[in-house]
């Protein structure tokens, strides 16, 4: 009798003071991005899904909204080329779509079977034209998640390699958090290591309204 008292007493004060919630996994993005002497890209997506099955389950849209280039008025899309695509180090099904820019679908839509929990994709490609220039100096500006794309909360980092040691020789380099307006935009500061490979970080995790962006300049030539 007496065990049975204290084991609903345990139970009264458990329900009294709850455990606090889990906190959910957030899914992550790396981008790493390689300005070839050529001035074309190379760039690798890692997106790393630690959240389930609550955004998609074994397919999602990869919309590329830079990778687009106004010509006579139309919409042509610029240089592209698919070089990787995996899904937990296997080839990974894809598809390529020029509506509105350049959409890349990752994964078999018709497939209905449940996916593991967490998977890790990487999509790599290499494309032209994003690149601009002035007289003294080149800038690139990359949007490596766009508002409402993906799922959410989404932690998200950036990696940038450029030739001939430009790294060295920055002007300016930063990481962009945009959302609605009216709110204001949040900025973060980029790092370089000793292999000239700099870094940026969002500063905390995205909402499905945020979007972030990284740009640079290095000298010209």
């Amino acid at each position: 009798m007496g065990k049975a008292v204290f084991i609903l007493l345990l139970l009264t004060l458990l329900n009294l003071f709850p455990a606090p919630p889990a906190e959910a996994a957030h899914d992550s993005m790396h981008t790493d991005i390689t300005v070839n002497e050529d001035s074309t890209l190379t760039i690798t997506e890692t997106i790393n899904i630690r959240s389930g099955n609550d955004w998609f389950r074994n397919s999602f849209n990869r919309d590329l909204p830079t990778a687009r280039r106004i010509l006579f008025g139309l919409r042509h899309s610029k240089g592209f080329e698919i070089i990787e695509c995996l899904r937990d180090g296997r080839p990974e099904k894809y598809e390529i779509y020029g509506f509105k820019g350049l959409l890349v679908r990752v994964g078999d839509l018709m497939d209905s079977s449940t996916p593991p929990t967490e998977r890790t994709y990487i999509l790599k490609y290499r494309l032209d034209g994003q690149i601009s220039s002035n007289a003294d100096h080149d800038k690139l500006t990359w949007t490596v998640t766009d508002r409402y794309w993906g799922w959410w909360p989404v932690d998200v980092t950036a990696s940038v390699r450029l030739p001939d040691g430009a790294s060295a020789y920055l002007k300016k380099a930063r990481g962009v958090i945009r959302a609605r307006d009216p709110q204001p935009e949040v900025e973060s500061d980029a790092s370089t290591d000793k292999a000239g490979l700099i870094h940026f970080s969002s500063p905390r995790a995205l909402d499905q309204e945020e979007s972030f962006s990284v740009s640079l300049s290095w000298p010209k030539g």
